[in-house]
């Protein structure tokens, strides 16, 4: 394209001048970078855990480059929490990010509708107080659980679910306080995602915690990447992109290659534990909840047989 704007320009005339302007400014646009800001998390939270996010955002955007271009990712490494993440995107300040998905925040910004932790994210264990491991013991559904406090975030979209499915919930103990907290006191526990709960136990290496032995929630909820209303390309390429890497088989290889994710559904042993399904109020889309309830299966059955190899 270039060459031939300069090749063109070399003509002279007004309505050469005007043409050749035109097609500059077209040559530019070509060439332009399609530049995609992301909250960088894993420089927030001082961890490794979130780094598969911008690893699966990076493979979406290559497989997509033929038909949309080059790109360039740049991270954002402001503190945003979950619910801010939305004023922010609406503010041109990130173009995408990684959450957990309802009804709602789908109509706050564009979901890419591909679960990016194939439900994982909804498969929770529980930290507790050392102590209390002998009472979880003797818990059998539900129910059972209303004598202890879960320990949440205000603004997750978990503190609904558990609350639909007939646990209490506290939100008043600030997340940096949360493991100290329980470390202090016994009574509560704070469900936890595979994913997230061993590396923070690391971080606590000497107090009374432990992850609880016996017990796993499990809802469908999915994590999606979020694009601003204002980027509907992107979107679409995040999209296509994402489809691409799970048709070629590229999406999995990323998924179980990342640092933790085997070790961490193998530390979990689920095969060993309760499972006590619930529902998430806030999904209403039924096709949706059920693909991420199949993915979560695919899940627990694979490491069902892993358990149990001989």
């Amino acid at each position: 394209m270039s060459g031939f704007v300069t090749t063109f320009c070399r003509f002279s005339g007004l309505r050469r001048r005007i043409a050749c302007a035109g097609l500059c400014v077209l040559s530019t646009l070509c060439l332009a970078a399609d530049n995609v800001r992301y909250v960088d998390v894993n420089h927030i939270l001082g961890t490794r855990n979130n780094s598969y996010f911008p690893e699966l955002l990076n493979l979406a955007l290559s497989k997509t480059q033929q038909e949309y271009g080059s790109y360039k990712l740049e991270a954002v490494t402001a503190p945003i929490t979950q619910n801010r993440q939305f004023k922010e995107i609406d503010k041109g300040t990130v173009d995408v990010f990684w959450t957990m998905t309802t009804t709602a925040r789908e109509q706050q910004a564009i979901a890419v509708p591909v679960p990016l932790m194939k439900g994982l994210y909804g498969m929770r264990l529980l930290a507790i107080n050392r102590h209390d491991q002998s009472v979880f013991d003797t818990i059998k559904d539900l129910p059972d659980f209303n004598g202890y406090i879960a320990l949440q975030g205000a603004d997750w979209p978990d503190v609904t679910i558990l609350q639909a499915a007939g646990l209490k919930v506290s939100t008043e103990v600030e997340e940096r306080y949360r493991y100290t907290f329980l470390h202090l006191n016994q009574g509560f526990y704070y469900p936890r995602g595979l994913t997230e709960i061993f590396a923070e136990m690391e971080r606590h290496p000497h107090a009374d915690l432990s992850v609880e032995r016996k017990h796993l929630f499990v809802y469908p909820a999915a994590i999606y990447f979020f694009v601003s209303h204002a980027r509907p390309n992107l979107a679409e390429r995040l999209t296509t992109g994402l489809n691409k890497a799970i048709a070629d088989g590229s999406f999995d290889r990323v998924f179980f290659d990342f640092e933790g994710h085997q070790s961490w559904i193998s530390q979990a042993r689920l095969s060993q534990r309760t499972v006590h399904w619930m529902d998430n109020p806030l999904i209403s889309d039924i096709p949706q909840k059920t693909r991420i309830r199949a993915l979560q299966q695919q899940l627990l059955d694979s490491a069902n047989r892993v358990d149990n190899r001989p």
